[in-house]
């Protein structure tokens, strides 16, 4: 009977761990949809020349503040939120997102005769590197410790960084000058999410070993969309970083 007991224990466990794997998934799934699919709306209804006018101007910059707002709302209080305010968040976070891509696109790369090849890419390179990111913080290829230190060595290297550039912009007009420091702006930037990326992973399976036998399929939900939100903020870097490379190294 006590085995029997232990047997069921397990199963249930498992199928905890395994509908929250599931539930991240499938979030991020739905999420990357939203973002093909904003591409894909804005590519007939969103001309560069209209994000450049006023009108456009204005509604970028509305998408950025509410974008903001929600987003730093579920960064802080996500954990506190009911499941139905955190799902209104997450969508709106992800359109947030989305149109931070189309407007990269369409500004970044109006001109370019390669712009299909670039998008694609910029779709699929930060792809390998989350799954290269995700091997190492899932499996734990380097300590958690280590690369805790490493994020915040990348941070405030990060945070002079961006001051450098700020005053360089400001000190000199040399364009292979403010190439340079763009170049390595972005890279920095997505050596930074890797890092954090395989933090997350490692924090993803650690939430996963974490169920018991009983589960709050909300809280289930809930963790799971946190997760899911995080991940696909962090491609969504990845993918505006390359993009960023690329268009402005096209000469």
């Amino acid at each position: 009977m006590n085995e029997f007991l232990h047997q069921e224990q397990r199963i249930s466990i498992t199928n905890g761990r395994k509908t929250f794997y599931a539930l991240v998934s499938l979030f991020f799934g739905i999420a990357f949809t939203i973002l093909i699919a904003t591409m894909g709306i804005a590519s007939y209804f969103v001309s560069p020349r209209w994000l450049m006018q006023p009108a456009g101007i204005g509604t970028s910059f509305g998408i950025f503040i509410s974008g903001l707002i929600f987003l730093v709302v579920f960064s802080y209080y996500g954990n506190r939120m009911n499941l139905f305010w955190k799902i209104v968040s997450s969508i709106v976070i992800v359109f947030f997102l989305s149109y931070f891509v189309v407007y990269a696109t369409k500004v970044w790369l109006e001109f370019d005769s390669n712009r299909t090849l670039i998008i694609f890419g910029s779709l699929l390179i930060p792809g390998i590197i989350m799954i290269a990111a995700g091997l190492l913080g899932y499996f734990e290829i380097i300590k958690i410790e280590k690369l805790t230190f490493i994020y915040w060595i990348l941070f405030a290297v990060y945070i002079v960084t961006t001051i450098v550039v700020f005053v360089t912009i400001f000190v000199t007009s040399n364009s292979k000058t403010l190439l340079t420091m763009s170049n390595f702006y972005s890279f920095l930037i997505i050596t930074i999410v890797f890092v954090s990326t395989a933090i997350d992973f490692y924090l993803l399976r650690k939430k996963a070993e974490s169920f018991e036998t009983t589960v709050d399929k909300k809280e289930l939900v809930k963790e799971a969309l946190m997760f899911s939100v995080s991940l696909f903020s962090n491609y969504v870097q990845l993918v505006l970083q390359i993009l960023r490379l690329f268009s402005f190294n096209k000469n």
